[in-house]
């Protein structure tokens, strides 16, 4: 019987892998006898502003008209609006939500799971942040909150993460990613579906790496976009980044926060190649340069306004990742007494949620 895959997300980056898998599983030699050709996507239904349901347009007209609207979609890629109808019979799981809402999607998803499927489905997470237990002091990766609310085992988890813009890998510009899982079945199961000749994977057995990078890359990105809206030049962008990366290495090392990291993963594709891409491009550094730009122009209006209505404005409905990590990276730091051995992480923070002037919080 062959096996379905199921995309759990339908945002920009979401819809970008939705069509890069459904594609391979149209087209790739192979993957016939092993997948079903048709790929469900669950979508948090909306009604669109010219009155129709998002997942009509995107199964009549094959184009995710309000997150990925310049790329067609495969006939075979097919919109759900009901999780559960998503979910059935599914093999493989792409988690591709915003990170804040992957525990309440998995606690829905352990209902609707059989016995078998428990025991036999794969997770592969795309979703970007931590959580942060404040009373017990313990970090969970987005692939073991699926672990906590579904009950699978470590060895069915596998995680994505690598310097993909999600407007470039759609255009099928040439991109590479990285693919972690401790069990060697599941890599080789995911390398087939997903590799190409335009999105190239290199496989890795640290998933707490690989998750890591592509949480904490997105608060640099931020710094990043808030130096460019500031008008400070590559040199300062430059030593941001820097300064970042080696945040990310060192959070991704402290054994006292519960995870261990291997360090050659913060130099692939899913560590300083994520960091690259996204403090040039992407969501983040847009809302950090829009951050920047109203404390060059305007200060009064940028102590005040709110991340809501900033993400509101910039970004019609999807969130900033960034802002959202470095709240809880934050409030690891702060349990753990180490917010001055991160000042990046930590201005970040103070900049999004504390409406720090970060004109002058760079020089650490």
């Amino acid at each position: 019987m062959k096996k379905k895959i199921a995309v759990i997300g339908s945002g920009n980056f979401g819809s970008a892998v939705a069509r890069h898998v459904s594609r391979n599983v149209a087209q790739k030699k192979g993957l016939q006898n092993v997948w079903r050709k048709q790929v469900d996507m669950w979508v948090m239904e909306e009604t669109l502003t010219d009155g129709r349901k998002l997942t009509e347009v995107i199964n009549s007209d094959h184009v995710n008209v309000k997150y990925l609207p310049t790329a067609s979609l495969p006939q075979n890629l097919v919109a759900k609006p009901e999780l559960a109808d998503a979910v059935k019979d599914a093999s493989l799981l792409i988690m591709v939500p915003p990170h804040q809402f992957v525990r309440g999607i998995s606690r829905q998803i352990a209902q609707m799971l059989t016995p078998k499927q428990k025991k036999e489905i794969i997770c592969l997470s795309l979703a970007k942040g931590i959580e942060f237990d404040k009373k017990k002091k313990v970090i969970r990766r987005m692939s073991q909150v699926f672990q906590d609310e579904t009950g699978v085992k470590a060895a069915q988890l596998a995680a994505l993460s690598g310097a993909n813009i999600a407007n470039e890998v759609a255009a099928d510009m040439y991109a590479d990613t990285t693919i972690s899982a401790l069990s060697a079945t599941v890599r080789k199961e995911l390398f087939g579906l997903f590799n190409t000749d335009n999105f190239v994977v290199e496989l890795s057995t640290d998933v707490t790496g690989v998750e890591l990078g592509g949480a904490l890359k997105n608060i640099i990105a931020i710094a990043a976009g808030v130096i460019d809206g500031l008008g400070y030049g590559n040199n300062t962008k430059a030593a941001v980044i820097r300064a970042g990366l080696i945040e990310m290495m060192k959070f991704g090392s402290f054994k006292k926060l519960g995870h261990v990291a291997q360090k050659e993963t913060f130099l692939s594709s899913a560590g300083v190649g994520d960091l690259i891409t996204t403090c040039f491009g992407g969501r983040n550094r847009m809302f950090g340069e829009q951050l920047g730009k109203m404390w060059k122009d305007n200060p009064a209006a940028a102590h005040t306004v709110s991340l809501e209505q900033l993400e509101a404005d910039l970004l019609h409905g999807q969130k900033v990742q960034g802002a959202h990590t470095a709240e809880e990276v934050y409030a690891v730091l702060k349990a753990f007494g180490l917010t001055k051995a991160f000042p990046v992480f930590t201005s970040v923070y103070e900049i999004c949620h504390k409406r720090k002037d970060p004109r002058t919080l760079y020089r650490h």
